[in-house]
C-alpha cells in the first residue's frame, strides 16, 4: 500500500515539477523576446549619438515599416516613465537605462535556468525511484 501511495505522490510532483517547467520556459521566452527589443533599442541609440543634426534616417515604426525622420536632436531621446508620461532623456542616460534593463534580464534568465536545472534534477531523481519501482513490481 505504501509503495502505491509513494508512486501516487511521484507522479503529481512530476506532473508539478513539468508545469513549472512549461512556466520557466514562458518566462525565458518572454525575457528573450525584452532582450532582443532592448538591444535593438541600444543599436539604435548608438546610430542616433552618431548621427548630424538634420540627417535623415529610417525609423522603424512596427510590422517592418519604416518613415523617414530628420533628427532635430542627436543628444536626446524621449523615454516612457509610465502612466502615459514621457519625459525627455540625454542618450548617455538612456543607454545606462537600457544597459541596466539589459543586465537585470540576463540575471534573470540565469535564476531561471539554475532553476530549471534544479528542478530538471528532481525529475531525474523521481524518474528513476518509478523506474526501480517498476522493476519490483
Amino acid at each position: 500500500m505504501e509503495a502505491e501511495e509513494n508512486k501516487s505522490r511521484d507522479l503529481f510532483l512530476l506532473q508539478e515539477y513539468q508545469e513549472r517547467m512549461d512556466a520557466i520556459y514562458q518566462q525565458v521566452t518572454i525575457i528573450e523576446e525584452l532582450l532582443g527589443e532592448y538591444r535593438r533599442v541600444k543599436s539604435a541609440l548608438e546610430e542616433i549619438s552618431k548621427a548630424k543634426k538634420g540627417e535623415e534616417l529610417l525609423v522603424p515604426i512596427g510590422g517592418n515599416i519604416f518613415i523617414h525622420a530628420s533628427l532635430n536632436d542627436t543628444s536626446n531621446v524621449m523615454a516612457g516613465v509610465g502612466g502615459g508620461v514621457v519625459t525627455e532623456k540625454s542618450i548617455n542616460k538612456a543607454m545606462t537605462f537600457v544597459d541596466k534593463k539589459i543586465e537585470e534580464l540576463l540575471k534573470e534568465e540565469e535564476n531561471l535556468v539554475k532553476t530549471s536545472q534544479e528542478i530538471r534534477g528532481k525529475v531525474e531523481d523521481i524518474s528513476a525511484r518509478l523506474r526501480e519501482a517498476e522493476r519490483k513490481d
